[in-house]
């Protein structure tokens, strides 16, 4: 009751000067836990993959990791 597992993904496409004059594909997939730890404060941790559909390499390009105390009014 007081742990929430999650997971996220999602779609997108970068241009202009980002990516140079092309077009990428981009997807993201990961997860996280968020933590009750009383009736107003929770903790949470994330893990975010981020990669290319054009790319022949590694699974994802990019990596983020964020960890959060969120008070809840």
């Amino acid at each position: 009751d007081s742990v929430l597992v999650y997971a996220l993904g999602g779609v997108g496409v970068a241009t202009g000067d980002f990516v140079g004059d092309d077009t990428v594909g981009l997807y993201q997939l990961g997860g996280g836990v968020e933590v009750a730890v009383t009736d107003a404060i929770s903790v949470r941790g994330e893990l975010v993959g981020i990669g290319t559909f054009d790319d022949g390499g590694d699974f994802f390009d990019a990596g983020k990791a964020t960890v959060g105390v969120f008070y809840h009014f």
